[in-house]
């Protein structure tokens, strides 16, 4: 598969680098989800010329590499897997080359490196999705995709100076049921709605054609679900806002019937904007808890059409079903991809 690494300034390409090594990581669970680290020949990258005139006279000179404000961008098979900022660039020097081991992360390290500078005052009325658009526009970043959203603020909101940009969008993102903020393959800040996504993206079995090599392996998580769930919204400014589901449902073997016990969790919520959005909340969460969770680690061949949550079909001899992807590793130089998929058994 072919590789190539572009130094990229204000969108556009400046260069490219000569990379001994790298290594991708996309974990949706995390608060940066895009990743990579590399090994740079620091002596051999390759810079575009740039021409500026000189007492009437046009010169050229090459561009020099910009650790600290360009960015990365990786492609595989002319197709990007990622844009990224350098977060830390230690040097090596030895008796044959001089290398530079980049550390890299999506453009959501700028929102999470942002603090407010004063206090963040909302008025009551506003849209939640023109609201975390504006923080991001304030950081430097206005490249978003928004889906529509009507959600509005119930009341008057403020956060305070000093307070973190990502956990401040992040928080507002789930109030109104969006997953947490990430960034695509492209570069574009993405604020989606939470969607059931049915249609396998990618798909894997056995025989004479899989590209899945070496062992699958297989977990399940039960013990600590809960079968009872408690939302509270307290606001000053309107009545509390209070709302319980019970899991009673008798084929249910973690429900209050079958386990004999109550496991009891409860969210204190503190801006929710009114009560259909907290019972959405609570239903969702009680709708999750029926459910395993059942984790199946593989390997394949190395794809680069992969991103956030991607559905994935697995017909396998052991294992067979629709699945959500929630990592993905790749390790360029080798054949490898390594992929972590999720789904929900009803227990």
């Amino acid at each position: 598969m072919k590789s190539d690494f572009k130094i990229v300034r204000y969108g556009v390409e400046i260069g490219k680098l000569m990379v001994e090594s790298c290594n991708i990581k996309f974990d949706s669970k995390a608060r940066i989800k895009r990743a990579a680290s590399m090994v740079v020949d620091k002596d051999n990258c390759i810079m575009n010329d740039i021409q500026y005139e000189d007492d009437g006279i046009i010169k050229t000179k090459k561009l020099e590499f910009d650790f600290i404000s360009d960015k990365v961008q990786i492609m595989l098979n002319e197709k990007s897997v990622g844009i990224f900022v350098i977060v830390a660039s230690p040097e090596k020097y030895n008796d044959k080359n001089n290398t530079v081991q980049f550390e890299l992360y999506d453009e959501t390290y700028i929102v999470d490196h942002s603090y407010l500078i004063e206090r963040l005052f909302i008025s009551k009325g506003s849209k939640y999705s023109e609201i975390i658009t504006q923080l991001l526009v304030s950081i430097g970043l206005s490249n978003i995709i928004c889906d529509l959203s009507d959600s509005i603020f119930a009341t008057d909101r403020e956060f305070a100076f000093g307070e973190n940009v990502l956990d401040i969008i992040n928080t507002l993102l789930c109030e109104i049921n969006f997953n947490s903020l990430y960034v695509d393959e492209n570069g574009y800040v993405i604020l989606e709605s939470i969607k059931q996504k049915k249609i396998p993206k990618h798909r894997y079995r056995d025989g004479v054609d899989s590209i899945i090599t070496g062992d699958l392996t297989t977990d399940f998580d039960i013990y600590e679900i809960p079968n009872i769930f408690i939302g509270e919204v307290s606001n000053p400014d309107f009545p509390l806002i209070k709302y319980k589901k019970i899991n009673d449902d008798k084929m249910s073997k973690l429900s209050t019937v079958s386990r004999k016990y109550n496991l009891v969790k409860t969210y204190k919520l503190d801006n929710i904007p009114n009560y259909d959005e907290l019972k959405k909340f609570i239903d969702n969460e009680y709708l999750k808890s029926l459910y395993t969770t059942q984790s199946v680690t593989l390997n394949t061949d190395i794809e680069n059409n992969h991103g956030y949550e991607d559905m994935v079909e697995l017909n396998t001899k052991e294992i067979k079903g629709l699945f959500k992807e929630v990592q993905w590793e790749i390790e360029i130089g080798s054949s490898n991809m390594k992929h972590t998929i999720e789904r929900s058994l009803f227990i």
